[in-house]
């Protein structure tokens, strides 16, 4: 939207990086990137006419790593060197982050917590092909947008066969009504309490439901926090968290 606004300063040499095949900017260097699509490795991608296979999931890191490739490209680094850099990389704290403690099935721990980031995280995950998702999801309180709160649930009940809804970030608001919230958008998608719908406060307690169901190649999705390291509550007081320890200590727990 504003490239050209940069592209106008006065300096000596400009770059761009853009989708492949597409020279929209005069006067500046382009290198050209395509995303090619998922498999269970990650996310194949050509930069210019250099094959590269990430090691994490999702279009968006395509053009992630298009952009790192150009700055490199810039200070004069060479695409090879490059490609192995991009290649080296496996995991990004709490985005798409898979925990892996030798279970049958598989976790993904993300930061995702408004729509249009869980349907982008569900397009995404969709490559592994699970048997079942099975999804841990909250709202945050503190004056965030309430309208979201319902609509998470929609969306998780919308993809997920399994929604446990539970405590994320409640601040000074009650915890159980925002919980209320997003399982009732879950239930209007046809989820039944007790069944395929679970309403945990615990946290932690709501992640070891999630793994003591999970069978082999389903899919545990824990969202809303990433790799956050506490969980923010009333009078402004913070309990330290980690989302992934928690899910690691679970996992542990059923091994």
């Amino acid at each position: 939207e504003h490239a050209q606004d940069f592209l106008d300063f006065d300096v000596p040499r400009k770059m761009v990086f853009t989708k492949k095949n597409e020279n929209t900017y005069e006067h500046a260097e382009h290198v050209h990137y395509a995303c090619d699509g998922m498999n269970a490795v990650g996310t194949q991608m050509h930069i210019d006419d250099t094959a590269i296979q990430l090691h994490i999931l999702g279009s968006f890191n395509a053009t992630n790593a298009a952009a790192a490739a150009s700055a490199c490209r810039a200070v004069g680094i060479d695409l090879r060197t490059i490609k192995k850099g991009l290649e080296s990389v496996r995991a990004l704290p709490g985005r798409l982050e898979r925990i892996d403690e030798g279970q049958a099935f598989t976790i993904i721990v993300d930061y995702a917590f408004e729509p249009v980031a869980l349907r982008t995280l569900y397009d995404t995950v969709r490559v592994i092909e699970p048997q079942r998702i099975i999804h841990v999801l909250g709202a945050t309180g503190g004056g965030r947008d309430a309208a979201r709160r319902r609509e998470n649930g929609v969306i998780a009940g919308e993809n997920a066969d399994i929604v446990i809804v539970t405590d994320e970030d409640p601040y000074d608001d009650d915890p159980v009504a925002i919980m209320r919230a997003v399982a009732d958008g879950a239930a209007s998608c046809g989820k039944k309490e007790r069944d395929t719908l679970f309403l945990i406060e615990d946290r932690a307690q709501a992640i070891a439901k999630a793994v003591q169901l999970a069978r082999a190649q389903d899919l545990v999705l824990i969202t809303g926090k990433g790799c956050e390291q506490a969980i923010a509550v009333k009078n402004g007081a913070h309990i330290p968290w980690d989302d992934r320890r928690v899910a690691r200590e679970a996992v542990k727990d059923i091994l």
